[in-house]
């Protein structure tokens, strides 16, 4: 069913193109794709940029990332439906691009890894010289 999506979708965002250029004219069709795929691109650009100096300042202060990775690839996905013109991906772009939707598709995201990864994961505590800190070995 999902791979069915992949391919339904974009061919309905195409149809409902076409049918809007029919009733409203294909300028502000036009006009709308060429928007779309600007605004999508900076405003995915600027939460990319938001996300990684997050990251960089995680790695500074030694923390670990909080759903860094996640809200990342949520905001590269948000850009790619961006860029893809119509009305249906622009929509998910730009529920992907706010930080509420982000926040609780990366959290379902992270739970999903963690049940994945639950059956394969080690903790491997360091030699006794180091300060203690549990590392995780997948």
């Amino acid at each position: 069913m999902p791979i069915a999506l992949l391919f339904l979708i974009p061919v309905v965002d195409v149809v409902l193109l076409f049918v809007a250029a029919r009733y409203v004219g294909g300028w502000p069709v036009l006009g709308f794709v060429v928007a779309s795929v600007v605004i999508g691109g900076w405003l995915a650009r600027r939460a990319g940029r938001r996300i990684a100096s997050g990251l960089v300042e995680a790695r500074r202060s030694g923390q670990p990332p909080a759903q860094g990775m996640a809200h990342g690839a949520l905001a590269t996905a948000a850009g790619g439906l961006m860029a893809w013109p119509g009305p249906i991906t622009t929509v998910a772009g730009l529920a992907l691009l706010t930080p509420p939707v982000r926040a609780l598709l990366a959290a379902a995201a992270s739970r999903w890894v963690e049940r994945r990864l639950a059956g394969v994961m080690t903790v491997v505590p360091p030699p006794d010289d180091r300060p203690r800190r549990d590392v995780i070995d997948v």
